[in-house]
């Protein structure tokens, strides 16, 4: 013991007193080494969403996508609890028809009749079966088309029904558990779902296979820039809007404005 720590010993004892240095040197490299690789592979697991769930009732999804009434009583049953009457029945045919085939179509609805709510989720409904590629919601202002777009993004995450039913819509924001930069790096099974959720646009995973595959909503103020308004998917796809949707585009103080209505 003496002569340990008065720096004797014997011959033999430096050899391994120094190559036992080496080898904690390249010890300690080793296990960095390793420890990052576990971190990389936590990350990578942790973002892979893979296997998606299984649609529950592909009857039920079908039906829905033949008939936005039914659509909406069925996956909204808390938003829409009373029966639709016959206006509210011609005015949602009257936008699928618009969603389907094309053109514009101004509608009027008494304050308080549901307008809003119904349109909003005939954009999900256009989206989801993959009548339209690229939404775009307008408000009187640009909180106020975000709004709209956070409903649809609570429904998503949210709804248990439309969760059952599509899942590949739904499931990829599920996972997110509301946190926005999770979208990075999501994958199925190395496989890139380049979803983008925040306050101004929703971008749908891309899933082969899957209607609304890639698919985009944005929310836009009346007075911001609109024209040339594009948007290029990760697969290449430049995709420019084809379904637009303005709710409620005026301000109390613009309704005072004739100018203003008339700009409107």
């Amino acid at each position: 013991m003496s002569s340990w720590f008065n720096g004797g010993g014997s011959e033999n004892d430096q050899p391994r007193k120094q190559t036992g240095k080496r080898q904690k040197g390249e010890s300690y490299a080793s296990r960095k080494e390793k420890e990052a690789q576990r971190n990389k592979r936590r990350s990578y697991d942790g973002r892979n969403i893979a296997p998606l769930p299984a649609v529950v009732n592909a009857k039920r999804k079908a039906k829905a996508g033949k008939n936005p009434v039914y659509f909406l009583k069925t996956y909204f049953p808390n938003t829409f609890g009373m029966p639709f009457s016959i206006d509210h029945k011609d005015v949602i045919m009257l936008a699928m028809a618009v969603i389907i085939v094309g053109g514009m179509q101004a509608v009027a609805m008494p304050r308080g009749s549901g307008k809003t709510s119904i349109f909003e989720r005939l954009v999900l409904w256009a989206i989801l079966f993959g009548h339209r590629r690229f939404a775009v919601l307008i408000g009187a202002n640009s909180e106020a088309a975000e709004d709209i777009l956070a409903t649809l993004q609570t429904e998503l995450m949210t709804n248990d029904l439309l969760a059952e039913d599509f899942p590949e819509a739904c499931y990829p924001f599920i996972r997110l558990e509301e946190i926005a930069n999770r979208a990075r790096g999501q994958h199925i099974d190395g496989v890139a779902t380049n979803l983008v959720w925040n306050r101004s646009k929703l971008v749908f995973a891309t899933i082969e296979g899957a209607k609304c595959s890639g698919a985009i909503i944005i929310a836009k103020g009346i007075l911001a820039r609109l024209r040339g308004l594009k948007f290029k998917s990760k697969n290449g796809d430049e995709l420019r809007p084809d379904l637009v949707v303005p709710d409620d585009p005026q301000t109390d103080n613009s309704a005072r404005s004739e100018y203003q209505i008339s700009k409107r």
